[in-house]
C-alpha cells in the first residue's frame, strides 16, 4: 500500500475533527477558539447551517478518501501487471 493515501486520509480526519470539535488555545493571555463551528454559532439558524455544512463536508471527505484508496489499489495492480510483462 502506498503511503500518500494514508497521509491524506489522516489529514482529512484531522480537518474534520477540527471542524467538529472546538479547541481552545491560550496564547499570551488571549483565548483563541479553533474549530467547533456548529457549536460556536451565534444563532440557531447559523448553527443549523453549520451542522448541515459539516455533514456535507464529512460525507464528501469520506467519499474522497474511499475513492483515493480505490484508485491507489487500482494503480498498484496496474503497476504489478506491467512489471510482470
Amino acid at each position: 500500500m502506498r503511503v500518500y493515501p494514508v497521509i491524506v486520509a489522516i489529514l482529512v480526519a484531522v480537518a474534520l475533527l477540527i471542524y467538529w470539535i472546538p479547541i481552545t488555545v491560550n496564547v499570551g493571555g488571549y483565548e483563541y477558539k479553533i474549530g467547533g463551528y456548529p457549536w460556536l454559532a451565534p444563532t440557531p439558524q447559523a448553527r443549523s447551517f453549520f451542522m448541515g455544512l459539516g455533514v456535507a463536508i464529512s460525507i464528501l471527505g469520506a467519499a474522497l478518501v474511499v475513492l483515493e484508496f480505490k484508485f491507489s489499489r487500482d494503480i498498484e495492480s496496474i503497476e504489478e501487471e506491467l512489471e510482470s510483462v
